[in-house]
């Protein structure tokens, strides 16, 4: 997934996260996903309390590194922040066979 969400912790709820990503999902690949969907219900509150941690880890400073590497760092972070919610949620998806993940080596 190409996709990094940046949002302002102030700002933003789990469930503004999920809508966000799932938005994202359902335009880029012509699906019809929401909170509301019964095949993602039952995986709400593990994506939910997923999307707090998302949010509530958002960085925009890092101590105890010299300030040239902190850029490239909170980049870094962010970018494993949103794969880790990504592989997340393509695992709900999976699991309730709205894809399936065929292996590289299928």
């Amino acid at each position: 997934m190409g996709v990094v969400i940046s949002f302002r912790k102030d700002n933003v709820s789990p469930e503004d996260v999920l809508r966000y990503f799932f938005h994202e999902i359902n335009e880029a690949h012509g699906l019809e996903l929401s909170l509301t969907d019964p095949r993602i219900k039952p995986h709400l509150a593990a994506l939910k309390s997923l999307a707090e941690v998302y949010v509530k880890t958002a960085a925009t400073e890092v101590k105890g590194i010299d300030e040239t590497l902190q850029e490239p760092l909170l980049k870094e972070i962010t970018k494993l922040r949103a794969r880790f919610l990504a592989e997340t949620v393509l695992g709900v998806l999976q699991e309730e066979s709205i894809v399936h993940i065929v292996p590289d080596h299928e």
